[in-house]
């Protein structure tokens, strides 16, 4: 990604972008084949989107590339964003703010927790 970006010609794609909800957490996933690690950027703008990048050079002088804005919701501890990339699919865990979490825990002596 070093080359004059003069001579470079891109070709834009869309990835295939999903997300799931679960307990205390969200995951975008993106199908990003044949991209690596140094080739894509997870960002969060001032504007509280999660911006997720790519570009990757195809041969010489053509590179393919992505950029998406996603809003983040507002439960989202932006501090606590991570993401990895495993089998060509980038995943961006978005866990939810202490105070957002459901409470899944009965707070009482053993002896006395109603039976289910």
């Amino acid at each position: 990604m070093s080359m004059d970006p003069s001579s470079k010609t891109f070709q834009d794609i869309t990835p295939q972008i999903k997300c799931k909800y679960y307990p205390g957490f969200h995951v975008l996933t993106v199908a990003v084949q044949d991209f690596t690690s140094n080739d894509l950027k997870v960002q969060v703008t001032c504007t509280l989107k999660l911006r997720i990048s790519g570009e990757r050079r195809v041969n010489c002088g053509k590179c393919i590339r992505f950029r998406k804005e996603i809003d983040i919701p507002a439960d989202v501890d932006i501090y606590k964003i991570s993401a990895k990339l495993e089998g060509g699919i980038l995943s961006v865990r978005q866990p939810m703010k202490a105070s957002d979490c459901p409470i899944n825990v009965l707070s009482c002596p053993i002896n006395d927790c109603p039976k289910t």
